[in-house]
């Protein structure tokens, strides 16, 4: 077994999730083979950096915890001695066939850091090296500035020409002196060939939000171009930078506050903005700035996803989607989501969609996925229930879309949050009539979605009688649940 991948755990997990008996003997004897080339670097695509210096003799490392005065538990790894030419030739065994490095441990692998970065350079280390991600979290108590001084040494020793793919979520003040240190213009020269990117600058004791902001246009700006970009809030002028790239492909970003469609991509703009773009994901707080980036350019998007931060007014969900309706609504869209960042929204606080809402998105002829989660809900009240039950008026695609909007019927796949009337087989008996082709449906309730999908053709054809022992059962179902849930807690 190869230490730095952790097998061993993971095949004890395996073998309490299995069965044992005749029949899974077999199927945990292909599991076992299947470790093999293929399997093993796969896995190596999750290896951190502190489980690969583990891999190096025990009397060469140790580890200690550190309880900041924050409370929070951390596992630094202390190295004792220098490795020697044969203890760098076990490392090369297993960092060889690292693709994409994560260091992400909070602040616990300064010691390792600085010891792949004083290296021999005679020795590739990473000889297949073509991604970083690296997280540290702000923890203003133990962070020096030797810590910090570490993470560039480090971050500057690993970029190179080879490294294709960089994610950092760094505290500003780490990404600021790394800007420092590195080679001008900055990130583009130090990787020329970076096509993917994500920054989540966190916020530093001693910089402003716009000092914060500031680390992440100097980084962005110093590229000619990339195909994913991922960041939080940048400046408009930063904007208009990535809006001339020709190559970009899916772009994340924080919106900043917006008027004109002019704020985004310059007066001087001559090409069409964002050219190349196919997957958009936009996050703000207010309406007027989702409707402003869309109105700048004429889009040609397979996906769209709209997130709000959990300070969004409830309403904001519904007010933008005659927004994105109007001026996205010559896109071929495939894939559209909604959903409200945070988990800590009361449920009573979530908003609440309804049927009238949602007519505005049935101009998107192309959709085959619609996601409303984790936190948007669209509302099945006690008299949409009541007609289910009575199954007097059963609710067509003609009422329900109103004149002059397409019907989505190549939706195939759904994702709708729970409803707070816990009704959420009922939100996709009610959504399927929308979509006719509706296969897939997924919520926090997946016990009951599969029997709910087949109920859709009952509700239609079949006696009241029949439809009130269904509801009935389904009741049944809530309450079994419930208990269930209780007697385990």
């Amino acid at each position: 077994m190869q230490p730095c991948l952790q097998i061993e755990e993971l095949l004890v997990q395996i073998f309490r999730d299995v069965d044992i008996n005749d029949k899974e003997l077999a199927s945990l004897a292909r599991t076992c083979r299947a470790f093999s080339s293929t399997a093993l670097d796969f896995l190596y695509e999750t290896v951190k950096l502190d489980d690969l210096v583990k891999c190096l003799p025990s009397d060469l490392w140790s580890v200690r915890p550190l309880i900041p005065e924050l409370g929070q538990f951390v596992d630094v790894i202390t190295i004792s001695h220098p490795p020697n030419d044969g203890d760098w030739e076990i490392f090369v065994r297993y960092s060889t066939r690292v693709h994409r490095l994560i260091v992400c441990n909070g602040w616990s692998g300064m010691e390792a850091m600085d010891l792949i970065s004083g290296s021999p350079a005679h020795i590739d280390i990473f000889l297949r090296l073509r991604g970083i991600f690296m997280r540290l979290f702000g923890i203003d108590d133990i962070t020096t500035d030797e810590d910090i001084a570490s993470a560039c040494r480090f971050l500057r020793w690993a970029f190179g020409p080879a490294i294709s793919v960089v994610c950092l979520d760094l505290p500003a003040a780490v990404m600021k002196a790394l800007w420092v240190e590195l080679p001008k213009p900055g990130l583009g020269r130090a990787c020329p060939h970076l096509a993917d990117l994500t920054l989540e600058p966190l916020f530093s004791a001693g910089l402003s939000f716009s000092e914060m902001i500031q680390q992440s246009d100097n980084f962005i700006c110093s590229l000619p171009s990339l195909q994913s970009l991922s960041t939080r809030e940048v400046s408009r002028g930063t904007l208009q930078h990535i809006a001339k790239w020709t190559d970009l492909q899916t772009l994340t970003t924080y919106l900043p506050p917006l008027t004109l469609s002019s704020d985004l991509t310059g007066r001087d703009q001559e090409t069409r903005p964002f050219p190349a773009l196919r997957r958009l994901t936009l996050r703000s707080i207010y309406p007027g700035n989702i409707g402003a980036f869309l109105s700048v350019s004429t889009w040609d998007l397979d996906e769209l996803t709209i997130s709000f931060d959990a300070r969004a007014h409830m309403s904001t969900f519904a007010e933008t989607i005659p927004i994105v309706a109007s001026t996205v609504s010559s896109t071929p869209l495939k894939k559209l989501v909604y959903f409200l960042m945070g988990d800590d929204v009361p449920r009573e606080d979530t908003p609440v969609v309804t049927t009238d809402d949602i007519k505005p998105l049935f101009i998107f002829q192309n959709l085959t996925h619609v996601n409303l989660s984790p936190r948007c809900i669209v509302d099945i009240n006690d008299e949409t229930l009541g007609m289910a039950v009575d199954a007097t008026v059963v609710p067509t695609v003609a009422s329900l879309t109103g004149a002059g909007n397409f019907v989505p019927s190549n939706v195939t796949e759904m994702d709708v949050g729970p409803s707070p009337i816990e009704s959420a087989p009922f939100v996709v008996l009610y959504l399927s009539t929308f979509f006719p082709r509706l296969r897939e449906a997924a919520s926090e309730y997946r016990a009951k979605w599969t029997a709910a999908a087949q109920l859709t053709d009952m509700f239609s054809h079949a006696p009241s009688s029949a439809l009130l022992e269904i509801l009935l059962g389904f009741l049944e179902l809530n309450r079994m649940q419930r208990e269930g849930d209780n007697n385990s807690l």
